[in-house]
């Protein structure tokens, strides 16, 4: 699996996380065997859609981009959604047609009153939400981890994540982290 990042937002951005949580997710959604590129573009943002943080456009024979708008603590958590779209993309699972999406066999009308009205409650959509929740957590304790062991204080961690994370679930993870060191004493 190759992966390009490109920084088009002019925010200033960690493309090294971007990096690891690429390689963390591409594994855990069991695609980073795949022969295809995932091009990833941070954008400055979507101005025929003001209200989307990122997309994902795709097949399984030419690969995947996503484009994001790394603005907000939650950018890793909506990259991860697009990534599993990418997934979805990659497997056939998900096919854009010119009219309608095909999810798994099934097709789903492409016009303005559907996609208005429950486009954000569709089968594809409802499994990106639920697994970019699970990728970021897992994301967050594996980043937890990484400074941590590799002997930065707790302090120095929070200052360094809390660019990509919130302080409560930097919070949660380094306490837990904390908490099986003390247990293994």
């Amino acid at each position: 699996m190759n992966f390009e990042l490109q920084n088009k937002s002019e925010k200033n951005v960690s493309l090294d996380t971007y990096q690891r949580a690429f390689k963390y997710g591409a594994a855990e959604l069991g695609i980073d065997g795949f022969k295809a590129t995932v091009a990833c573009l941070l954008v400055k943002e979507f101005p025929n859609h003001p209200n989307i943080l990122g997309l994902a456009r795709g097949d399984y024979s030419d690969g995947v981009v996503i484009a994001l708008i790394p603005n907000k603590v939650c950018s890793l958590q909506t990259f991860f959604e697009e990534l599993t779209h990418a997934q979805q993309y990659l497997t056939g699972d998900l096919v854009r047609r010119k009219r309608s999406v095909l999810w798994k066999g099934e097709s789903y009308p492409l016009n303005k009153s559907w996609q208005d009205k429950v486009y954000e409650i569709s089968p594809w959509e409802q499994e990106a939400k639920d697994r970019s929740v699970v990728l970021f957590d897992g994301f967050l304790k594996r980043e937890v981890h990484r400074l941590l062991d590799g002997s930065v204080n707790c302090y120095d961690a929070v200052g360094q994540l809390k660019c990509c994370f919130g302080e409560e679930d930097i919070f949660k993870h380094t306490s837990a982290y904390y908490q099986k060191q003390i247990e293994h004493k």
